[in-house]
């Protein structure tokens, strides 16, 4: 249910980044990334809506349903990646909360790959 205006979204430009990691939009061809990821790590498929086996193109449909949470205002979901190499690390959410209470309000998330090394994904 939404409450109140929407208010439209962007993604960062410049992409953000320490030098270390940067945020970016998902690409199409991070889907066999996703499929690795949630095949190693349990959690994925139990909190997210990827499945812990998949089909390339159930891949592709997850990194679509990334990009309409800003198409619908919904959120941002971006891709932390390695700065040197653009190698997927992890990903970044954030979502809308509205409620009659808190009209604009998000919550984020931020989740690494298990074999990412937390000592570059976290530095974000």
């Amino acid at each position: 249910m939404r409450y109140g205006r929407c208010v439209a979204l962007a993604y960062p430009d410049p992409r953000l980044t320490d030098g270390v990691v940067r945020l970016r939009p998902w690409r199409l061809d991070d889907a066999d990334c996703v499929r690795q990821a949630a095949a190693s790590d349990p959690s994925i498929s139990a909190w997210t809506t990827v499945p812990p086996v998949y089909t390339i193109e159930e891949g592709r449909s997850y990194i679509e349903r990334q990009w309409s949470r800003i198409e619908n205002a919904e959120g941002i979901s971006l891709v932390v990646t390695d700065a040197a190499s653009d190698e997927p690390l992890g990903k970044y959410g954030s979502r809308s909360d509205r409620s009659p209470v808190s009209p604009v309000s998000a919550t984020g998330s931020f989740r690494t790959r298990a074999d990412a090394g937390s000592r570059r994904a976290r530095s974000a």
